[in-house]
């Protein structure tokens, strides 16, 4: 194994020893193996960089060329910005699960990464930009995983950004933490 790992990047090195190490504890749970030589391996040493945002100017200007060009994407764009809901999150939402009466979206467990339900208050920028496509029901995206980022490459080459690895969730994050200062709120 490390002879094979030493000539991976150091993410895909640590991401192939997760990978190996759940399937050899699923190994050992049903009497595979008996050890898991993962156990024994160093993860590689990332330089962590710096977290990236978006400004508020930034965000502004994405939603209202969306606004002009590619409506549809605008309730994703908002709830990404605005709630902070991951990628994946974002693209299985439901307009069920927003309550723009009570100001919150309902992420149920079936959609999060954590597959732990949690409701994230609307904010009242988040609730202007959503409420003139607000359903009943559906997808808030029509849009595939591919085509939505497709539609985000082409926003951001109009408004002449850079892509943001996360950027609208660590902006939201913090943006947050600056105007309430709780990061344990942030992080419930």
């Amino acid at each position: 194994l490390t002879r094979a790992l030493d000539s991976m990047t150091g993410s895909v090195r640590n991401f192939t020893i997760r990978i190996l190490g759940g399937l050899f504890n699923w190994g050992i749970k049903r009497g595979y193996c008996s050890d898991n030589p993962c156990k024994r391996l160093d993860l590689a040493l990332r330089d962590s960089g710096e977290i990236e945002i978006y400004t508020p100017a930034q965000v502004a200007a994405i939603l209202a060329t969306a606004e002009k060009h590619e409506p549809q994407l605008v309730p994703y764009l908002a709830i990404s910005f605005f709630c902070g809901v991951r990628r994946s999150e974002a693209l299985r939402l439901d307009w069920s699960a927003i309550d723009l009466h009570e100001s919150f979206v309902k992420l149920p467990a079936a959609i999060t990464k954590t597959r732990k339900g949690r409701h994230i208050d609307i904010s009242e920028n988040c609730r202007a930009w959503i409420a003139p496509y607000a359903k009943e029901l559906g997808s808030v995206t029509p849009f595939s995983e591919n085509v939505v980022r497709k539609h985000e490459r082409e926003l951001r080459s109009m408004c002449d950004l850079p892509a943001v690895k996360h950027g609208a969730r660590h902006s939201f994050a913090s943006y947050w933490l600056a105007q309430h200062g709780d990061i344990n709120q942030l992080c419930r």
